[in-house]
């Protein structure tokens, strides 16, 4: 027998449950958790909301339910206006064949020759640094993987443009957050400030994938990275037809934007941990000099257990009523999960609120239920780029430990979510030349 939906009243119509969602989203989606249980549903004005915060249920959604409750059409208009239609923006068949396609990006065999760019692209960046120096974190990592993604996926090197690309991103982050988190989405003509700014970000962008695709187009050549793919993929093989440019322009602009934002916020955070706990950071670079590895990646998986760059996956619009816990969830309801909230459940994470890499040692790691980690989301929808964001914090770290201390002069005092888990304020961090005589003795 179905039961009442548990969640919030709504005053003036859910504006208030608007408001708080909007100026902060982790609180709010926390609060619902803690105060409704699994299933929480709201309202916010016309719109049918559904919280769902528990692994069973979040793994009968995005693979059981998945086809009857696609993609929000509502958020996914917002990001179509940069990505056009690509992995990140569609469903079913398209969706199928298109991350088919992209996969062959990211084949193993490519890895090392990514991973030998992304060392050179780090070592050149921190060479900038000097001893005693200290450094906005945030600002350091988004210029890096912004000139990572560059290099790795369209062989062009930054120079001063890449501030220019990394304020476009952001300002497109901030107006899609601010969009998306209001009853009612604005036309983007209306002459506001931050849609002149959104205008502006999407053209900055838009011009220079466009740029690039077109000349490797006429050039011909494959040059080892992700758009040789991507083009090779728009080519054909067989029977099996390729990709047109412009969809060679979508997923490309879905890779950069993904490839870089995130991957600079997990690094942020990564750092941060590093800075912030000096015996962790002797503990990882005592590991990385020894060509282990085993330490740093369990100090990454737990800091992406704390500080998810995707603090909440991309929502959900159910086309049929959907029962959750014998709960009947309405058509039309969109449906919020949250790494984050999941990631400090202490029922599944001991002591969540702790640091402890060693929960993800195998014989601890295996106790974690499935669909309660998910740094990069979970289920047929995963992130397609996972292996490539680990892949590049292990380098970029690496190439960074292996030259300097990090010590911690300011922390983030909270969090500022916008497509990514940002700081509140800048991360600030002195950088100390090594003495690998003391780092050999482990002192």
């Amino acid at each position: 027998m179905s039961r009442p939906i548990p969640g919030p009243p709504a005053r003036w119509g859910g504006l208030d449950l608007a408001r708080r969602f909007r100026q902060s989203p982790l609180d709010f989606l926390g609060e619902l958790g803690r105060a409704y249980g699994d299933v929480a549903y709201f309202r916010i004005g016309p719109l049918s909301n559904c919280f769902v915060n528990h692994p069973e249920l979040i793994n009968q959604l995005l693979t059981r339910e998945i086809t009857a409750a696609p993609k929000s059409e509502r958020l996914m208009a917002a990001l179509l206006q940069i990505d056009g239609r690509a992995i990140a923006t569609s469903e079913g068949d398209f969706w199928q064949r298109q991350r088919r396609l992209v996969q062959a990006a990211f084949h193993q065999q490519r890895m090392p020759g990514y991973a030998s760019t992304m060392l050179d692209s780090a070592r050149r960046r921190i060479s900038e640094w000097t001893a005693g120096s200290e450094i906005d974190v945030q600002a350091e990592m988004t210029r890096l993987t912004l000139e990572i993604a560059c290099k790795v996926m369209f062989s062009v090197d930054l120079d001063t443009t890449a501030s220019h690309f990394a304020k476009a991103v952001h300002d497109f982050s901030e107006a899609f957050v601010r969009e998306t988190g209001q009853p009612v989405m604005w036309p983007d003509w209306l002459p506001l400030p931050y849609k002149r700014r959104k205008r502006a970000a999407i053209a900055t962008l838009d011009g220079f994938i466009r740029h690039v695709v077109r000349e490797r187009r006429a050039a011909d050549t494959d040059q080892g990275d992700l758009l040789s793919m991507l083009l090779l993929a728009a080519n054909g093989e067989g029977n099996h037809p390729g990709m047109t440019d412009e969809q060679v322009r979508n997923e490309a602009m879905t890779l950069f934007n993904a490839g870089h934002d995130t991957t600079a916020a997990g690094l942020t955070w990564l750092l941060y941990v590093m800075a912030d706990k000096p015996d962790v950071q002797e503990r990882v670079t005592l590991d990385v000099r020894s060509t282990g590895q085993g330490e740093l990646d369990r100090v990454i998986k737990e800091t992406l257990r704390l500080y998810p760059p995707a603090f909440a996956l991309f929502a959900r619009e159910s086309t049929r009523e959907i029962i959750l816990r014998d709960y009947p969830i309405p058509p039309r309801t969109t449906f919020f999960v949250s790494p984050y909230v999941l990631h400090h459940d202490s029922r599944f994470f001991e002591r969540p609120e702790i640091f402890d890499p060693d929960r993800f040692r195998p014989e601890r790691e295996s106790s974690i239920p499935r669909f309660a980690y998910m740094p990069f989301g979970i289920g047929p929808h995963m992130c397609i780029g996972a292996g490539f964001a680990t892949l590049e914090m292990r380098t970029v770290v690496t190439a960074i430990l292996e030259r300097f201390r990090l010590t911690l002069l300011q922390g983030p005092d909270g969090f500022n979510p916008l497509l990514s888990l940002l700081p509140r304020r800048p991360i600030i961090v002195r950088v100390d030349e090594r003495d690998h005589r003391r780092v050999a003795r482990g002192s």
